[in-house]
């Protein structure tokens, strides 16, 4: 069924959340267990958003409003929990989303709705990790392109609560220029396919690598993976670097 909401960023696929080894996922704060939630995707959402939760399962032709894309990095930082929980329960029409959206509050009790929470929530990439002092994001790219390239920027001000999400495209005004993130997934050992941030500053030099993983598992992939960067040994990394850097270089020339 529909749930045209925001979930994950770059979710890993289900071999690895389903196995529950080293790819194990967090609980949400409101203790939910990734390892239920699964099975209440499966029951629940997987017919319109599909396995991939790219929002292209088997009913997705066959709705007006295409399911959300689940993977989107915007998603995620633009709802919080309850407005989340709401809309799973109460449908789209209710938080103003696709009215394709059912309720489930018939069907799904309490604790299903925040293990659906820590399921699609439990490998997201956040943006604050990302650039901690950008108040504001923008995406440069279309919303439904593959692997998403996003602009941060910091407007010289602490930030109250988190970054705003500008439309696409849009600089705000009076911005600095923090960095841009290129989002995409790659296989990892025992992990499987797991969701990368690249991170470049203004000038389009690598600054960083963040990975979807519990802690623990994370800061060994980041190091790896920005290493064989650096390096230029990463075949399937490289090419997106390099695109992401001639971004950077676009969008501060």
């Amino acid at each position: 069924m529909v749930t045209c909401i925001a979930f994950s960023a770059c979710p890993r696929t289900p071999a690895a959340v389903a196995d529950g080894g080293t790819a194990a996922l967090a609980t949400t704060s409101g203790g939910g267990d990734h390892r239920r939630g699964w099975p209440v995707y499966l029951d629940h959402c997987v017919e319109c958003h599909g396995e991939g939760r790219r929002g292209d399962g088997d009913r997705s032709a066959r709705l007006e409003v295409r399911p959300a894309n689940l993977r989107d990095p915007l998603l995620l930082a633009t709802r919080s929990d309850d407005q989340i929980a709401k809309a799973i329960a109460q449908g789209g029409a209710f938080v103003g989303k696709s009215k394709a959206m059912p309720a489930f509050r018939e069907e799904l009790s309490e604790r299903d709705v925040m293990d659906l929470l820590a399921l699609l929530r439990g490998d997201a990439l956040v943006l604050e990790d990302c650039f901690p002092g950008a108040e504001v994001w923008t995406r440069l790219t279309p919303p439904d392109a593959r692997d998403p390239v996003m602009a941060a920027y910091a407007l010289g001000r602490p930030r109250a609560g988190r970054p705003r999400v500008a439309s696409t495209g849009e600089a705000p005004k009076g911005g600095s220029l923090v960095g841009l993130a290129l989002f995409t997934e790659v296989s990892l050992p025992r992990a499987g396919t797991t969701p990368v941030a690249l991170l470049v500053d203004p000038s389009g030099a690598l600054s960083g690598v963040r990975v979807g993983l519990p802690p623990g598992d994370r800061e060994k992939a980041q190091r790896d993976l920005e290493a064989g960067l650096r390096a230029g040994k990463s075949e399937a990394l490289g090419p997106l670097l390099e695109r992401l850097t001639a971004a950077a270089r676009r969008e501060n020339p």
